[in-house]
């Protein structure tokens, strides 16, 4: 889902074929005029509220938790939270405004919360597994489209290849919504020469098509995609 994509934009590694803007565009065209707060968050029809970006306080926050109090991710109540003695006063009120019954799902990059009467059903999200599976089939993908051989030179400035790479990733997106009329992600030059860049920045002007490659391509992407939800949206 679209709104997944955008929960876990911060951080979204985990599956990188599902990224698109259409999402982005929903946000922006519902996000439109003065706003109350910057768009870092969005509140959504049936009581969602998606956390977008891995650097938004309260999704901090809720890593802090996690990490300290691990047991939570088997599920809790807003009064369980309350017990736990090391969160201050604050923090309390900012969880109450999270768990306390406004919202009945809660999306994040690392984490997703669903409301069965009172009780908190949490699900994990396993970034790195995810993206190390998707990594290792695009270079498959990539490779058998005779394009670019495994261990193959490449250049950091060839923007021909950055632009390949990103319309098989829109690609694998229509493939996996099951729509061939969707766009993708919009390929602008601001894009390619930021990915180039980036890529130039970690590899110099040259290295080989391979899996470290294709990895450094995504987490550029991944940055690019934050740059401009911040752009658009305030953060």
């Amino acid at each position: 889902m679209t709104v997944r994509y955008l929960a876990r934009v911060g951080e979204s590694l985990s599956d990188p074929g599902k990224r698109m803007t259409k999402g982005l565009e929903e946000l922006k065209k519902e996000g439109s005029g003065r706003h109350e707060r910057p768009l870092k968050e969005k509140t959504l029809p049936m009581s969602m509220l998606v956390i977008i970006l891995n650097d938004d306080p309260q999704y901090q926050l809720l890593e802090e938790v996690f990490a300290d109090y691990p047991h939570l991710k088997a599920g809790f109540t807003l009064k369980g939270l309350f017990k736990l003695s090391r969160l201050s006063l604050r923090h309390k009120r900012e969880l109450k405004n999270l768990f306390g019954g406004k919202y009945s799902t809660v999306l994040t990059p690392g984490f997703d919360f669903e409301n069965h009467n009172g009780k908190w059903a949490v699900e994990v999200i396993d970034r790195q597994k995810g993206f190390h599976q998707f990594i290792t089939k695009f270079v498959d993908r990539v490779v058998r489209s005779g394009n670019y051989p495994l261990g193959s030179p490449v250049s950091t400035e060839d923007l021909q290849l950055i632009e390949f790479i990103m319309r098989m990733n829109n690609e694998v997106y229509r493939e996996d919504i099951e729509d061939p009329e969707e766009e993708g992600f919009p390929i602008s030059q601001e894009l390619l020469n930021f990915i180039s860049h980036s890529l130039k920045d970690k590899y110099g002007k040259s290295t080989v098509f391979a899996y470290q490659f294709v990895q450094a391509f995504f987490e550029s992407l991944n940055a690019f995609e934050t740059i401009l939800i911040k752009r658009e949206f305030g953060g």
